[in-house]
């Protein structure tokens, strides 16, 4: 690949109702060239997944109208095969994760570096 050309941006949907994690979540994948969908619930979340493909999806798993885990198994009935990774500071997260078929989890609070890690791994370095 050429020096001067750039990667595309990874297009993210991240679905968060908690504000400041939700913008910091933005600053993260930005930073790692990511273009950022952001839903501020799992309802928006789900009619977002309709009008954008993405290559990553970051869901809190307890949100207000439609949890994550919800979000997670309508977006795979769908039949998206993009990856999807929980976020919760609950203790179940592991589980909800697991009973939707998601491809991953991350507990909060998390560190900078694990949603690095997370971007890297299912959609490839910046």
């Amino acid at each position: 690949m050429d020096a001067t050309r750039q990667r595309a941006p990874r297009s993210v949907l991240v679905a968060e109702d908690d504000r400041g994690t939700r913008e910091l979540l933005e600053i993260i994948l930005r930073g790692e060239n990511c273009s950022v969908i952001a839903a501020r619930d799992g309802a928006e979340a789900l009619w977002l997944a309709c009008l954008h493909d993405v290559d990553l999806s970051l869901l809190d798993v307890h949100m207000a109208r439609v949890d994550g885990g919800v979000v997670c198994r309508r977006y795979r009935e769908r039949g998206s095969e993009a990856p999807v990774v929980l976020i919760s500071a609950s203790t179940d997260g592991p589980d909800a994760a697991r009973a939707c078929a998601a491809d991953g989890f991350i507990a909060k609070p998390f560190e900078l570096a694990t949603i690095q890690e997370a971007v890297t791994r299912f959609v490839g370095a910046a």
